[in-house]
């Protein structure tokens, strides 16, 4: 397999020599390589050209389907090593956001059943998750159930609201939430998240500041909570999941009608996402009945401060 995960890497870095250093192989030895199975071949994989390399007709069409190869290959390794008894590794993305939230509960569940077997996760935003999927450089993903994970198999996990995050000072200055959002300022998640689309809409509904603050994660705009310098609007999970440094924080909830106005896809469905010609092995269907429980193993609940 190793001929597919060379000419993979290069076309992924568009550089033999930012692949070489990917795959830990030296650099000569990575273009030897190359040139011998070009030659092998009869055709060129990549025009070199261009900088970055840039694939041949013939490149893409050996990439594709050598990724559709190392997925097989894949498959059968996990069947041999279930079929074998043999430890395996699993490998998971999920947003970097959710990933300290979630991940650390489902993975000391997991573990107690496969004590010896791997994990592996992978952060990224939803669409590189997908993608990852799609490739096969992972073999299950938590994310929200959208129209571009309708071709994908998925397992309901939780359903997930949009609170606003508030600091102390902020709440007890102000009675209600409109009048939180009219006197504070508010910070907002990159542009582009769904996010940032919900806090464009409470500017739009409630006639408030523009964010003065920009941060490109949650955690980022939770730590501005912390200092008082704004309100911002966040996953429920934050406040379901959340560690002790969150209790320094008021999650409310939006009111209805503003949550229908502005918040559209205010509540969203997290879900385990598998390809759907995907072998589940034993270890994988385990994995996804711990990611199922991860409410009830939750070994307390944080107390909301306003309803």
């Amino acid at each position: 397999m190793k001929q597919y995960e060379y000419v993979a890497a290069i076309a992924k870095y568009g550089s033999i020599s930012q692949a070489a250093d990917a795959l830990d192989v030296a650099q000569p030895t990575l273009s030897k390589y190359l040139k011998k199975l070009e030659s092998d071949l009869g055709v060129e994989l990549f025009d070199r050209s261009t900088i970055p390399l840039s694939m041949t007709k013939a490149g893409e069409k050996y990439v594709e389907t050598g990724k559709q190869i190392l997925m097989l290959e894949n498959e059968l390794q996990k069947f041999i090593d279930e079929y074998n008894n043999r430890p395996s590794v699993i490998r998971v993305g999920i947003s970097t956001s959710r990933s300290p939230y979630l991940m650390p509960v489902i993975i000391a569940a997991y573990q107690e059943k496969y004590p010896n077997h791997r994990i592996v996760i992978s952060e990224g935003k939803t669409d590189e998750l997908q993608k990852k999927l799609i490739h096969g450089d992972v073999d299950l993903i938590i994310s929200l159930l959208d129209d571009e994970s309708a071709a994908f198999e998925h397992i309901p996990l939780f359903n997930e609201d949009v609170l606003l995050a508030v600091p102390k000072s902020a709440a007890e200055k102000n009675s209600s939430v409109m009048e939180i959002l009219k006197n504070s300022p508010l910070i907002t998640v990159g542009k582009g998240q769904v996010l940032w689309q919900s806090t464009q809409g409470i500017i739009d509904t409630v006639d408030t500041k523009t964010p003065l603050i920009e941060c490109q994660s949650v955690e980022s705009a939770l730590a501005m909570v912390r200092c008082g310098l704004g309100v911002t609007l966040i996953p429920s999970y934050i406040y379901e999941f959340g560690n002790a440094q969150n209790r320094e924080i008021y999650f409310i909830k939006l009111p209805d009608e503003l949550s229908e106005q502005v918040l559209k896809n205010g509540r969203r469905t997290v879900c385990v996402f598998y390809r759907r010609e995907q072998f589940l092995s034993k270890a994988e269907k385990a994995f996804i009945e711990c990611a199922k429980e991860v409410k009830q193993l939750y070994s307390f609940q944080m107390q909301t401060n306003f309803t």
